[in-house]
């Protein structure tokens, strides 16, 4: 298998009208958890029931350090982050509470093994 890809506009930059393009994958599916499982019960000798129990109590748990601010590492697959985001503008960090800081979202940056497998895929157009 390869990555597809074509390329898209860029939107304009403020006033000029360059027209310039970058690569993007083109999305060839999705994955459900489901086949996820079934896949991994295929190459070792978990149930599919197993791999699912097992992939639930990853999100449990990731979930509980996540929410007490550690970071996660899933070795080859990568680190996990919470980020936040401020209510309002900080113009001082004395100046805000914590009541006006809220999760934002769960940033993820991919391991160096799986960027290396992902280096060396096939990409085509």
């Amino acid at each position: 298998m390869s990555i597809e890809y074509d390329f898209y506009r860029n939107p304009n930059s403020q006033g000029t009208n360059k027209k310039r393009y970058h690569a993007r994958v083109v999305p060839a599916g999705r994955v459900s958890t489901d086949q996820l499982a079934e896949e991994i019960q295929k190459e070792c000798t978990l149930t599919v029931a197993d791999v699912k129990s097992v992939l639930i109590a990853l999100a449990d748990k990731m979930a509980e350090h996540l929410g007490e601010g550690r970071k996660v590492h899933l070795e080859d697959i990568g680190y996990f982050q919470v980020n936040l985001h401020c209510k309002e503008e900080v113009r001082t960090p004395h100046a805000i509470r914590s009541e006006n800081v809220e999760f934002k979202s769960v940033s993820y940056r991919a391991d160096n093994e799986l960027k290396k497998h992902l280096r060396e895929q096939k990409i085509q157009r």
